[in-house]
């Protein structure tokens, strides 16, 4: 007999392997049996009902596109099943659950099973497992576990399982539901209340994406979230169907979407306050104002470039101001550093009576406040000169930022210490009916730099703090006050970076001259224009006005 060449038999032998690896292939996208196909096909109204907000999981992002990583998860599923399940959504978490209950739609994504759901859910195996966190303001250091949070008021969102679970194993704890997550967090925000009991992931996300600076993660709670996929009890089929499709999910599938959605996960601004005021304020400052300048400098030598004699007394005049403004910074930032580490060494090296250290503790925080803001204004800045800035439109209500605003303005007022100074808030529209679509963040922060800056150049009198509907419907946003004013010739020359109106009244105030710059950028980033009125010795009234697409006016 003819021996086969070898070529010949390497051949055949990679056709069986190609043959088997396919025909495992079809194995592996096969996981229904065929009593379950037709299950579906009989049932092709099954519904999937989404949360069109809980960031990190499950939300409809600025695109107006729902994302997530259950959403990730939940896709994986209807390819390995073959079989697309119909999409709702719901705003409520409550109304989630009693519309499941009702039998208006049959599958809700990121649930975690507890008796009380079992009654009339069924749940997959877990898909993600995050820990519970305890979230306080960034000043309260105290507050680090359940028993210490005895006597406090503790909000949590209304029929979370977390709240399920400290009903029932912690029932002398003051828990109060709430709507939802931003909710919860923005009364811890504003003071009116002590802590929120949260899932992990999510708060980060929040505090993050909603720019909530004075919070901070205390300490974590002994229960974990592991959330699955639950269906209506009436429903077998559909969970067993479900849950095949869940273990279908390899390890490395879960890794990637546990990457795409949790790796960036940025640490609060709360954290970062709390790791500068510990451990390295020079050294941040330091690196700070080599980014600013490096941006600065860059963009200078792009524009000479350009037009080199044309740009010549500019940037004569830019070499001036920017010799002004670093003359500027170093006493504004030796001011404060001089302070807190000259009352620092006070009170770690000497007996002191209790009225001292309140005094050295007040002069200390009242310092590193100036030197945070200073930082503040150097990063934004930064940021609109790199364009690293960008503008979402969400939907909204006005009071509600208004009332956010009103907590921050009563501690700047106390910090200034003008007990002769009112505030003054006059609304344009009725609670309900002041929903708009804009970016809240941005013009919370354009607000408080104008209240700020109002509180600064006013001694007495009063501010007046608004906003008002035009007639077009867009919204007209201002700060005015009863302060020095500002000469007419000047108007203009306020918004420029580095400039700062000095005469015998305000000689002896700070700043970088970077704050109403900052804010003119911002508006007209939003789409608007920032317009001041002003008279020496009568006040100044800043206004702002930008579109919007209203659902309520």
């Amino acid at each position: 007999m003819d021996k086969k060449p070898v070529w010949y038999i390497a051949l055949a032998t990679l056709l069986v392997a190609l043959v088997s690896i396919l025909a495992g292939a079809c194995r592996q996208t096969s996981i229904l049996t065929e009593e379950e196909k037709v299950w579906l096909k009989e049932h092709p109204n099954i519904s999937v009902s989404i949360m069109a907000h809980w960031p990190p999981f499950e939300f409809i992002n600025d695109d107006g596109e729902v994302v997530g990583m259950s959403i990730d998860f939940l896709e994986i599923i209807e390819d390995r099943i073959d079989h697309r399940f119909k999409r709702s959504y719901y705003f409520d978490f409550q109304d989630g659950l009693n519309q499941l209950k009702a039998g208006r739609f049959d599958i809700l994504l990121d649930m975690q099973s507890t008796p009380e759901r079992l009654n009339y859910m069924n749940f997959t195996p877990p898909l993600t497992d995050h820990p519970h966190v305890i979230i306080v303001r960034a000043n309260n250091q105290h507050l680090k576990d359940l028993d210490q949070l005895a006597d406090k008021s503790i909000v949590v969102v209304d029929q979370f399982a977390i709240h399920e679970y400290l009903k029932y194993n912690f029932p002398h704890l003051k828990i109060e539901p709430m709507n939802d997550d931003v909710d919860c967090l923005r009364a811890v925000s504003t003071g009116e209340k002590d802590a929120f009991i949260c899932q992990q992931a999510v708060a980060t996300y929040l505090i993050e994406s909603e720019g909530i600076s004075n919070l901070r993660i205390s300490g974590e709670v002994p229960y974990n979230n592991k959330l699955g996929i639950a269906s209506r009890k009436a429903l077998p089929m559909l969970n067993q169907i479900l849950t095949k499709g869940v273990n279908a999910i390899s390890n490395k599938e879960r890794a990637e979407v546990y990457n795409k959605w949790l790796s960036h996960t940025k640490e609060s601004y709360a954290q970062r306050l709390r790791i500068f005021y510990y451990s390295g304020a020079s050294i941040t400052v330091v690196l700070l104002l080599m980014l600013f300048f490096n941006v600065m400098l860059r963009r200078k030598v792009k524009q000479r470039t350009l037009d080199l004699i044309a740009a010549k007394e500019q940037a004569e005049e830019a070499d001036r101001l920017k010799s002004a403004f670093l003359a500027n910074m170093s006493h504004e930032i030796r001011t404060p550093m001089n302070a807190i580490a000259g009352f620092g060494e006070i009170l770690y090296g000497g007996e002191l009576s209790g009225d001292d250290v309140k005094t050295y503790s007040e002069i200390i925080y009242k310092n590193s406040r100036h030197l945070l803001h200073l930082i503040d204004d150097i990063i934004g800045f930064s940021k609109l000169e790199a364009n690293q800035v960008t503008i979402s439109k969400k939907l909204f209500a006005i009071n509600r930022l208004f009332e956010q605003l009103q907590a921050n303005n009563k501690a700047l007022l106390q910090s200034a210490e003008k007990e002769t100074l009112t505030l003054e808030y006059k609304y344009g529209l009725k609670d309900g009916k002041d929903s708009i679509v804009g970016d809240e963040t941005r013009i919370l922060q354009v607000m408080t730099n104008l209240v700020n800056n109002a509180i600064k150049f006013t001694n007495k009198g009063k501010i007046t703090i608004g906003y008002k509907v035009q007639l077009n419907g867009d919204i007209r946003f201002f700060v005015k006050d009863t302060g020095i004013g500002i000469a007419k010739e000047r108007h203009k020359e306020i918004f420029q970076r580095f400039v700062q109106v000095k005469n015998d009244d305000t000689i002896h105030l700070k700043g970088t001259g970077l704050g109403l710059p900052i804010c003119k950028s911002l508006v007209e980033m939003m789409g608007g224009q920032i317009d001041l009125k002003s008279e020496p010795g009568v006040g100044s009234e800043f206004s702002f006005t930008i579109p919007v697409r209203g659902v309520g006016v």
